[in-house]
């Protein structure tokens, strides 16, 4: 008696697989009625595609038969398309590679360009340049977030391009220009190089009308010092917006909104002294890229080893220390929620180059035990994240009362993430150390710092650091007990 089954409720999944496998009416069920059982199915791995395929001929057969509608369907299909097309087919077949994409998956497009490549089914590069074209739509479309990369291999096969050619891109990017603008970004970093559209004239009339703001969806890779030339190329200007989107707003307006209003605030307490071409970058660290504007330095980066930390004379007094929510996020830092801001004032960071070991030493071990005879534990030692003062350890950010007196700004908690304020007499002179890099401060624990329990910071010199400073309070109680016992 031959089995009923519903049709309509059968897809391309590991359970069909498992049916096919025990049960050969209902095999020769899914043969028959391969098409609509294909159309019911909404994506499947090109892994589960080998599969059926390595189990029957009969259904490797329907599959290379309807392979187009397949990989439709199909996450991977470069990977389907090396495993199971025949090899003396590959070049017949080659156009369904980049049949329209049903999945929810992007399509690995520049994988695509490399594999042809490799398997050698186009060996020039003006025919395949030629095929990428054809297909040049579906390609944006389908690419997604891997479009930056499949620019980049079309770049590569563009060297020697025909005008022709040349032209053809350059129009399949301004019919597209809307898609490109809101393709949603995944965690790996994939940005422009703005080179690869040198030659792409109608592409730059269009990125001209939208303005600064194109590049908040479309984030550039290029040197910091070429933006100037882009931005005066495209706008006729360079200015703090050009600066905050091109370097800090990648997918996130917001972001670039705040850092330009700070680098304007910035440049212009500065009674005229900078302006945007006097930024300079002085270094990225593990959490942050730092820029100086005139008498401050600029951070920007991931969240902090602690958001929240307590103040300390020895800490550099920031004007803003905080994070911020992400709207998309800034993938070249991290896949994080926040990003963190810091404003400083400028220090002298190369204090130590002509000092020795031992001289180094002994300042960061005096900061060490300052702040530990305070009760508080600096967990990330290193002379790079010390500077010397060039002014008072305050803010030295002065405003204009209402009663017409220049005064210092109070940064509160909320603008810092530091608890506490420091007195008067506790704000060292210009000359001294402090702490630049706040990643790493914590209140002391007696069971933390004797079990090594932090997770964050550089374990074993804080260990070292801590063991030498319990050492010499020994030495002194040592010494004043004997003086205590001599007076008496």
């Amino acid at each position: 008696m031959t089995k009923k089954y519903n049709v309509n409720e059968i897809t391309l999944d590991d359970e069909t697989l498992r049916r096919i496998i025990l049960d050969d009416e209902f095999k020769e069920f899914f043969i028959n009625n391969f098409n609509k059982i294909l159309n019911n199915t909404h994506c499947m791995t090109s892994t589960l595609l080998k599969e059926y395929c390595y189990v029957y001929q009969e259904i490797k057969e329907m599959v290379l038969k309807n392979f187009s509608e397949v990989l439709k369907k199909t996450e991977g299909r470069e990977i389907a398309f090396r495993e199971l097309v025949p090899e003396d087919e590959y070049k017949k077949r080659i156009q369904e590679l980049f049949v329209e994409n049903l999945t929810t998956f992007e399509v690995e497009y520049d994988q695509i360009i490399l594999l042809i490549e490799k398997l050698k089914i186009i060996e020039k590069k003006e025919d395949l340049l030629d095929l990428l074209i054809k297909n040049i739509d579906n390609i944006i479309i389908d690419s997604g977030s891997y479009f930056p990369y499949v620019m980049n291999q079309i770049d590569r096969l563009s060297t020697g391009a025909s005008d022709k050619q040349i032209k053809q891109i350059d129009e399949a990017l301004v019919r597209n220009i809307d898609i490109i603008q809101n393709k949603e970004q995944s965690i790996d970093e994939k940005y422009y190089d703005f080179k690869w559209f040198d030659k792409m004239e109608k592409f730059k009339e269009e990125i001209k009308k939208i303005g600064p703001k194109f590049f908040i969806n479309f984030p550039l890779d290029n040197e910091i010092t070429e933006y100037k030339e882009i931005c005066q190329e495209l706008f006729n200007r360079y200015d703090s917006e050009c600066f905050s989107i091109l370097i800090f707003g990648k997918y996130d307006e917001t972001k670039a909104n705040i850092i330009k209003t700070i680098i304007n605030e910035l440049m212009e307490h500065s009674n005229g002294k900078i302006n945007i071409d006097n930024i300079e970058p002085i270094g990225s660290g593990n959490f942050s890229k730092s820029f100086k504007i005139g008498d401050y330095i600029l951070k920007v980066g991931k969240e902090r080893g602690y958001n929240e930390i307590p103040n300390d004379p020895r800490i550099l007094q920031p004007i803003i220390r905080r994070k911020f929510k992400k709207e998309k996020g800034d993938m070249k830092f991290d896949d994080e929620e926040y990003y963190f801001l810091e404003v400083q004032n400028l220090v002298d960071k190369d204090w130590w180059e002509n000092l020795s070991r031992k001289q180094i030493y002994d300042v960061l071990f005096k900061i060490y035990c300052d702040m530990r005879d305070r009760g508080i534990v600096w967990l990330d030692i290193r002379e790079k994240n010390v500077g010397r003062l060039l002014k008072p350890n305050k803010v030295n950010y002065t405003y204009i009362d209402v009663d017409k007196e220049e005064k210092d700004i109070r940064p509160t908690k909320e603008a810092t993430g530091m608890t506490g304020e420091l007195s008067k007499n506790q704000i060292l002179p210009a000359g001294e150390y402090v702490i630049l890099d706040t990643d790493f401060i914590v209140k002391y624990d007696e069971e933390m710092m004797s079990k090594r329990k932090w997770h964050r910071g550089r374990t074993q010199i804080t260990y070292d650091f801590e063991v030498d400073y319990l050492r010499l309070k020994e030495e002194q109680n040592n010494k004043e007990h004997k003086e205590n016992e001599y007076i008496i």
